[in-house]
């Protein structure tokens, strides 16, 4: 299934960072659901430590923020999310819309994605 970048939450949001972090998973082989936690697991990473979910956990999350760079800005009851790109002296804006997306880490994923991927992303259809 195509989802704007914009639009991406829980599960999906966290498979496409996966995407931008390590694109040699694939899902269902290198990368799957845990159906009981609900959760995305890496296999090859060591356990408890197979989930991988960013946008909920700033020991994740909070490292590509700091890598990458990205601007958070705190706005009314949104976030926003900035990410400079030196090269073209423009950003790629993000902020968050919609009932589930209100933390600052869901804005900086998004944002993160668009940076990599672009507006759309493919996301697996159970992910959704």
């Amino acid at each position: 299934m195509i989802i704007k970048t914009t639009e991406l939450s829980g599960l999906a949001l966290d498979y496409a960072v996966a995407m931008c972090e390590y694109p040699h998973l694939v899902y269902g082989d290198t990368i799957g659901l845990h159906h009981a936690s609900h959760q995305l697991t890496i296999p090859e990473f060591k356990v408890p430590d197979c989930f991988y979910n960013p946008s909920t956990n700033w020991s994740v999350g909070g490292v590509i923020v700091e890598r990458e760079r990205i601007t958070l800005d705190a706005r009314e009851s949104d976030w926003q999310a900035r990410i400079w790109d030196d090269s073209i002296v423009d950003f790629i804006e993000v902020g968050k819309r919609g009932p589930y997306c209100n933390t600052a880490l869901i804005a900086a994923m998004r944002c993160y994605v668009t940076s990599k991927l672009g507006n759309e992303v493919e996301i697996p259809d159970e992910l959704v």
